[in-house]
């Protein structure tokens, strides 16, 4: 990275997250080798670091700051009505308890490594939803934690980025897809709903859903339809079912297709 941090056996997620938080970077350098041909190159730290007890990876990113990977089920901690949320107990049950957090630590980040959505500047209430609707993942709730005191993170700016480059898509006439649990990543205005902008975490990446389509309809959980929405009923509702992993979506190019009439 620009700042001379070297990242070394990286899966898919955690690469796609560093070049999604670096892409304004111009001194990134990235390794590319055979694998068939050259070793993966090992972390020289690794040794010095020591083996983390069982379910949680953890990575000591700088002063006051822990990147924990949660383990699936109940992590045992209880947190204060607040944002960010504080850590005001850990239970004698809790998985975590020799991870070296400690109580009056704060909540910063959530990332979903199935999704690849991260969660910035939650309340309470959120996170803990977040974590529940995903507490079967084993490692893959990635929290990062912060010192009580030090500044939370700002979400990225809202803005459409390609990782290797920007691509032209041509606007298809309907994409209908289910949406999942979180923000949608998409900036939208008017009636119907116009996509303005795409956010580069957003879950539509790579969908084939682009700047200037229309939100035509979005289906929630219990089966409710809703169409004929303006953009702020619509961020209203995609903000009240953020939780929900069972929404369908239906975007349309207004110019070839018809919206859907109630």
């Amino acid at each position: 990275l620009e700042d001379g941090t070297t990242r070394y056996n990286l899966d898919s997620t955690e690469l796609v997250s560093l070049l999604k938080e670096n892409a304004h970077s111009d001194g990134r350098i990235i390794r590319f080798i055979n694998y068939d041909v050259l070793p993966l190159t090992e972390d020289p730290n690794k040794a010095d670091r020591g083996m983390f007890t069982a379910l949680d990876e953890r990575q000591d990113e700088e002063d006051g700051v822990m990147v924990i990977h949660l383990p699936a089920g109940s992590i045992g901690l209880v947190f204060n009505k607040a944002t960010p949320p504080m850590i005001t107990k850990i239970k004698d049950t809790s998985p975590l308890l020799d991870s070296g957090l400690q109580v009056g630590m704060c909540v910063d980040t959530l990332t979903i490594a199935d999704t690849g959505n991260t969660f910035y500047q939650m309340e309470t209430k959120e996170f803990t939803s977040y974590l529940k609707a995903h507490r079967e993942l084993e490692g893959g709730r990635i929290v990062r934690f912060i010192s009580e005191g030090m500044p939370v993170s700002e979400p990225p700016e809202e803005e459409e980025i390609a990782i290797f480059g920007e691509i032209e898509e041509e606007m298809q006439d309907e994409i209908e897809l289910g949406l999942p649990s979180g923000s949608a990543g998409i900036m939208v205005e008017g009636k119907p709903p116009i996509i303005t902008k795409i956010s580069g975490e957003s879950p539509l990446v790579g969908t084939g859903v682009i700047v200037g389509m229309a939100v035509d309809t979005l289906t929630l959980g219990d089966g409710t339809m809703l169409c004929d929405m303006d953009a702020d009923e619509l961020k209203t509702v995609l903000k009240e079912s953020s939780y929900s992993e069972d929404r369908v979506i239906r975007f349309i190019n207004i110019a070839t297709t018809a919206l859907t009439v109630a």
